[in-house]
């Protein structure tokens, strides 16, 4: 094992190659690596960033926040469930299909029962406008 110290070898690698080598406090980082046992030069491979897609368990939380309580922000909807805003607003957009509407969450859904009633409720406001 070599016992030169780092800027032993990065004077030798300056004058072996010229300018372009690295400075003194990386040269010193990879003696220390290479006595604590590293052996190649190469890039170990790095862990994959956890997956942040959106959960089904997470989108239930969401839900349920909504539910109990319409008025909520995005922001404590956010700071509740211990994620980003921009998460949540994705949540609630594309998952959950719901805008705010005066203050309120509401489903851009219309479910079987409203679908139903739809037309009843067009026709009497038509009818109530007209007279």
């Amino acid at each position: 094992m070599c016992d030169m110290k780092p800027i032993g070898i990065l004077q030798q690698l300056s004058e072996t190659c010229n300018d372009g080598v690295m400075d003194v406090k990386n040269m010193r980082s990879w003696v220390r690596q290479f006595k604590e046992g590293r052996t190649s030069c190469e890039n170990k491979p790095k862990e994959p960033r956890p997956c942040t897609s959106r959960s089904e368990d997470m989108i239930a939380r969401v839900e349920q926040m909504v539910i109990e309580d319409r008025r909520l922000t995005v922001k404590q909807i956010a700071a509740n469930a211990g994620t980003s805003v921009g998460y949540v607003d994705n949540v609630l957009h594309d998952d959950l299909k719901m805008r705010r509407v005066s203050w309120r969450w509401v489903s851009r859904m219309l479910t079987d029962e409203k679908r139903l009633h739809a037309p009843q409720c067009v026709r009497q406001c038509y009818h109530v406008t007209r007279v």
